[in-house]
């Protein structure tokens, strides 16, 4: 929500307003992020594809039995 920011400072300028996918209605293109949701989105992102790299690794185990738990970090643990 950059446009409605108090700060002059953190808040979109006029052209950025202009150029915005809300403003435009080109609900196709991607809405510009600032640097902390870029930051968050990239992390995230991240760590999405280092599970989907664990799920491939654990699916080839030879193991009769495979039980997945949530840790209180939030990682995926294997348990056998």
């Amino acid at each position: 929500m950059r446009m409605c920011r108090m700060d002059p400072k953190a808040r979109y300028s006029a052209e950025e307003a202009l150029t915005h996918p809300w403003i435009t209605r080109d609900f196709l293109a991607r809405v510009p992020l600032s640097y902390n949701d870029y930051l968050v989105d990239h992390q995230l992102r991240r760590e999405l594809v280092d599970v989907a790299r664990l799920l491939v690794f654990l699916s080839h185990l030879p193991s009769a039995e495979r039980v997945f738990t949530k840790a209180s970090i939030g990682r995926l643990t294997f348990c056998s």
